[in-house]
């Protein structure tokens, strides 16, 4: 929920804290905001310092070594962008639909 989001503008905002219409920095479009009953979910934070599920790739950007336990929170936020792709520091993640389109295997778009 803290997870901090660039703006074109350089304003920096909770991912909790989105809404829709407004532009990353990397130019990705949100067009909705999706909450998801966290409670009990293992949850992984990376060297990035970003915290996400397991099923959540990052594109491009290091990664490094990951810590696991239970999220504890009872609401993950996530996002759908126009470009299937989100733009968060300096790494790039599938968006809720691409990662689902991922899962899948009917995922035929290059982020």
């Amino acid at each position: 929920e803290d997870t901090p989001i660039t703006l074109h503008t350089n304003e920096i905002v909770s991912i909790k804290n989105l809404e829709c219409g407004s532009i990353t920095k990397g130019g990705d479009i949100i067009l909705g905001i999706v909450k998801v009953f966290g409670s009990s979910l293992q949850m992984h934070t990376y060297d990035d310092g970003i915290t996400r599920t397991s099923n959540i790739e990052c594109l491009e950007g290091a990664i490094g070594k990951s810590k696991t336990y239970l999220y504890a929170s009872d609401i993950l936020y996530h996002v759908i962008t126009n470009t299937k792709i989100i733009h968060i520091g300096k790494s790039v993640f599938w968006d809720y639909d691409g990662c689902i389109e991922n899962i899948l295997g009917s995922n035929n778009n290059k982020a």
